[in-house]
């Protein structure tokens, strides 16, 4: 099974940080991929990088709008993505060559009636020079149906008080099934007005899945950059 995975990439005033991360992308040993640049409204080199890409790589798709925030501007990449499952990079990170291919190999991993429509990785926090500052890992679980909304979703909202088994509020590191969220019309909240916008579309989201596999990735490289706005 090799379904096509479009990334959408939000980009806004990263020139210092955007080659990195498209670069990233387009070295991917999954190859059935789209990449989709969304220049929401730079004002610096950005929006040229993105067209700079685009014109030398055919899977990778630059477009342009008006400034809007992180949220709207993931909905306008949703829009233009073709692919069965959907992933979403932050233009100021980026991630290990095999981050595609390691989560794709858990859409056929589990014998089931039900198929897997989203697969969860954790992340790898890094300096600005790459250091690793520290990891969230978690442990393979494997989620179905009502366990979804039961176990799975309240993980996402914080840990019990007897364990420490939280799991971020993220969509960074994780296929999203295209189906579902073409389906339930499913949509970013703008973070201009609900700062936790990754909260409210993980509550939307999984109220839909059915079949959930949480790995012990750690191949997304989230940047500890506190001057990045969008």
């Amino acid at each position: 099974m090799k379904p096509l995975i479009s990334i959408i990439v939000p980009v806004y005033n990263v020139d210092q940080y955007l080659k990195q991360c498209i670069d990233s992308l387009i070295s991917q040993t999954y190859k059935n991929i789209e990449i989709i640049l969304v220049d929401d409204g730079s004002t610096d080199k950005s929006g040229y990088i993105c067209d700079d890409y685009s014109n030398k790589h055919k899977n990778v798709i630059s477009f342009h709008k008006k400034n809007s925030g992180l949220g709207l501007t993931r909905n306008f990449g949703l829009q233009k993505a073709s692919g069965q499952y959907v992933m979403f990079v932050d233009s100021d990170d980026y991630v290990n060559k095999n981050m595609v291919s390691y989560l794709i190999k858990y859409l056929n991993k589990y014998s089931s009636t039900i198929k897997v429509d989203t697969v969860i990785g954790g992340f790898s926090k890094v300096s600005d020079d790459g250091a690793i500052l520290f990891e969230s890992q978690y442990q393979f679980e494997n989620y179905l149906n009502k366990n979804i909304k039961s176990k799975l979703l309240p993980r996402m909202l914080g840990s019990q008080p007897s364990k420490h088994d939280s799991i971020e509020p993220s969509v960074c590191n994780r296929l999203f099934s295209k189906e579902i969220i073409d389906k339930n019309s499913l949509t970013f909240v703008s973070e201009r007005k609900l700062i936790s916008e990754d909260i409210v579309w993980d509550v939307d989201y999984f109220k839909y899945s059915k079949h959930a596999v949480v790995t012990p990735s750690t191949l997304y490289y989230y940047r500890y950059n506190p001057n990045i706005n969008i």
